[in-house]
């Protein structure tokens, strides 16, 4: 793997770690009209119960998306305070299976994830729309 695309790949997984804060109310969506959890309406949920939520973190990450066992898991969307967007599968609180990574610049990976990384088929397009399609592997 290239310098460029490890260093994205970095970029990418601290951002993912973020999105692990607590979460508070919001009254309004940013992408849909939907209900919205808060934190502890984890609480009311039995384990392994996949529902459809909207959190809002502290540092003003958003997730939107199917929820289970206090974290990500299903098809959902987070959008981070920077401007960078993940839209696809989650597993367990990280990206896992097809989703497409953006980045504020304009580049996009659309591809395979596995454990919250950049693994398997995919298309890195940079900003300049140079385009790299095979195979990642982290």
């Amino acid at each position: 793997m290239s310098r460029a695309l490890n260093g994205i790949v970095n970029a990418w997984e601290g951002k993912l770690k973020k999105s692990q804060a607590p979460a508070k109310k919001r009254a309004n969506s940013l992408f849909t009209a939907m209900s919205v959890a808060h934190v502890d309406d984890d609480d009311i949920h039995p384990p392994g119960e996949v529902y459809h939520v909207e959190k809002v973190f502290s540092n003003g990450d958003v997730y939107m998306g199917q929820w289970a066992d206090n974290c990500p898991n299903g098809h959902g969307k987070c959008l981070w305070a920077d401007g960078c967007m993940y839209v696809g599968n989650w597993c367990k609180g990280k990206t896992m299976g097809k989703g497409k990574f953006s980045w504020p610049c304009g580049a996009t990976y659309e591809g395979q994830f596995k454990s919250g990384y950049m693994d398997g088929e995919g298309t890195y397009t940079g900003s300049s729309e140079d385009t790299y399609r095979g195979t990642c592997v982290i």
